[in-house]
């Protein structure tokens, strides 16, 4: 489980970043078929539901950037192994 305060690792970027709001649901409407959904007059169809969590970064080139809305999927929780 990821909470608030958790270090969290981007699963491709391997950069660092921090949870600023814990898992919650969130809408999703990225693909072309949402697109294509939207512009036929039946965006109230389109997208998917998933986990979500708000980030801040941590390293990289956006340190301090904040990103809402993330997958949980693209993050591996950081544990420390010294407990």
């Amino acid at each position: 489980m990821i909470n608030k305060g958790d270090l969290v690792r981007g699963v491709n970027s391997g950069l660092l970043y921090q949870v600023t709001r814990g898992i919650y649901t969130a809408r999703f409407a990225d693909s072309p078929s949402d697109h294509d959904m939207y512009e036929c007059g039946m965006g109230h169809l389109a997208g998917t539901y998933e986990t979500a969590i708000d980030v801040v970064a941590l390293s990289g080139d956006g340190i301090g950037n904040e990103f809402r809305k993330q997958r949980v999927v693209i993050f591996a929780r950081v544990v420390d192994e010294s407990r």
